[in-house]
């Protein structure tokens, strides 16, 4: 199985961040827009880096990611949704830089790139590019600010996977299938319902909530017919839940009472506590 190093780069602004989204909606959101993406396959060699969606696509074209690993820092929290849901990426295993520092560097050097690469004395992280990008699309950039972007998201992928082969030695084949099983839940759901048990619970459900509100209309004094006439049969489920609003609604106004929600508590024999009044009767 090869190993594929990513890393994307997206319009982001002070409203519209990570920060400020979950990743799923910030991916998704109609704001959206994939600025560029820097690869890098195996333990050596450049990275290829495309701008734009129609570079990008073309780049990601050439890759076969049935038989690899896809790794990116944070990619449980950004980038594999991206791949997945924007790109339609679907490779045989995922992997994160953060997620393997976590357990390991989380809470003495730090989870961000920037610090595990000072960490490991393998270069610096410099943001300032990112941060001009702010509030900007790329029709926007300058051309020195498209090749600064090239460099960057490049210096990003490189730096990630000098971060994966540091951190590779404290891990073994099951760890990092949790990963990847963590990040595909999340990015490639996927659910087998068992639809007649859920259909039977939901119909024992209706009927144990309809039985209820008749008992509890019958005690507050709510006016009624019986399970087969006003309040609705059983077996007709839209006409009952129609009607078991109406009497919920009648049950919930006499309730509003203090008086009445009063009355209903000592029936069933509870100690209702009364408010003490600060005024004192004086003879």
């Amino acid at each position: 199985m090869k190993l594929v190093f990513l890393d994307f780069e997206s319009y982001w602004s002070a409203e519209y961040s990570l920060s400020k989204l979950t990743p799923a909606a910030y991916v998704m959101d109609p704001r959206w827009e994939l600025q560029s993406l820097s690869i890098c396959m195996g333990r050596k060699g450049a990275a290829l880096t495309a701008i734009g969606l129609a570079e990008i696509q073309a780049l990601v074209a050439t890759i076969d990611f049935s038989d690899a690993m896809v790794v990116a820092h944070n990619n449980e929290g950004f980038d594999a949704y991206v791949a997945a849901w924007r790109l339609g990426i679907r490779p045989k295993m995922w992997g994160c830089t953060m997620a393997m520092a976590r357990p390991i560097f989380g809470r003495t050097v730090g989870l961000g790139l920037g610090k595990l690469v000072k960490h490991f004395n393998i270069g610096v992280k410099d943001n300032t590019v990112l941060i001009q990008t702010k509030g900007r699309y790329l029709r926007d950039f300058t051309e020195q600010e498209i090749r600064d972007m090239r460099t960057y998201n490049s210096d990003d992928t490189l730096q990630c996977r000098e971060v994966f082969y540091r951190i590779l030695p404290y891990y073994d084949s099951e760890e990092l299938f949790q990963i990847d099983l963590l990040i595909r839940m999340r990015v490639e759901p996927a659910f087998v319902a068992d639809l007649p048990l859920l259909r039977e619970a939901a119909a024992a459900e209706r009927v144990r909530k309809h039985k209820a509100l008749l008992q509890l209309a019958e005690l507050i004094g709510v006016e009624g017919q019986g399970e087969d006439t006003t309040w609705g049969a059983v077996n007709d489920e839209v006409a009952q839940d129609l009607l078991d609003e109406e009497v919920a609604e009648e049950v919930r106004s006499e309730l509003a009472s203090t008086t009445r929600f009063a009355k209903l508590l000592e029936s069933l024999g509870v100690e209702v506590p009364m408010k003490k009044s600060n005024r004192c009767a004086w003879t």
